[in-house]
């Protein structure tokens, strides 16, 4: 009895592992980032944040399968990905533009799970629009705020992590040609300059927009990312992809704060 209990919870490890769920932690973060522009946390929000994180969990375990990083039995899997969707819309019926926001994240998933790959950057596109700006508007549009006047406080870090963020494509890149998906790193000999290239480009953004547009930024928060941006260079370098993202998604969190 023992030994099926503890098989269990060992299946339920590798099933959450699976999901990747901390990298569903930008979506929140985005929704709080959002919501401090008002001083705002109130029911409607929590929701938006706690579905945010089911959704895009589910997202994190198809990918897993598909790409067999993990091995989880089909029938367990739809099981999985039905009930965490269905809940996740149960919730979204509490405000129906919570609701209609979810709807496009989906959308946007199955686009990313099925086509984006096969476009240069259409993957980290699709992923910063659902991880970042949608999270971002989103709350604006739920707490009936003026969308442009903080639309450049969601398209920056949005631009940064396409461009910064990308360097996940350096990790298991060899795999990723054999599957023939389309990145810097398997369709371009040079790959790891232009990794330092898009990298640069965020940089670019993150310095430049608050300065032609006028917003405010934190200076302290700048130097960080500088100094940041120097072992991001030393990853790309030695072509260590998994702390090359780290770093970059690090970065990403500075941003949003």
């Amino acid at each position: 009895m023992k030994n099926k209990f503890f098989l269990f919870l060992e299946k339920l490890k590798k099933i959450f592992q699976a999901t990747r769920v901390k990298r569903a932690s930008y979506a929140p973060l985005s929704i709080l980032a959002a919501a401090s522009f008002v001083n705002v946390l109130n029911f409607d929000i929590i929701i938006l944040m706690i579905i945010a994180i089911l959704i895009y969990s589910v997202g994190g375990l198809h990918n897993a399968v598909v790409d067999k990083d993990y091995k989880i039995k089909k029938k367990y899997f739809y099981i999985i990905i039905s009930l965490i969707i269905l809940i996740s819309l149960i919730l979204s019926l509490v405000n129906l533009k919570i609701l209609v926001l979810i709807l496009i994240i989906l959308i946007l998933s199955f686009i990313y799970n099925t086509f984006s790959r096969k476009i240069l950057y259409g993957d980290i596109f699709i992923a910063g629009l659902t991880h970042i700006f949608i999270p971002f508007m989103g709350t604006l549009w739920i707490l009936n705020l003026n969308l442009s006047k903080y639309f450049y406080y969601a398209l920056i870090p949005t631009l940064a992590f396409i461009f910064i963020v990308n360097v996940k494509n350096m990790i298991g890149f060899e795999k990723d040609k054999k599957r023939n998906y389309v990145t810097l790193m398997t369709i371009f000999s040079n790959g790891k300059i232009l990794m330092k290239t898009s990298s640069l480009m965020g940089l670019f953004i993150i310095i430049s927009f608050p300065l032609i547009f006028n917003l405010k930024f934190n200076i302290f928060s700048i130097i960080i990312i500088l100094i940041l941006f120097v072992f991001l260079f030393k990853n790309i370098n030695y072509f260590e992809g998994k702390k090359a993202t780290s770093i970059a998604r690090l970065i990403i969190v500075i941003i949003l704060f």
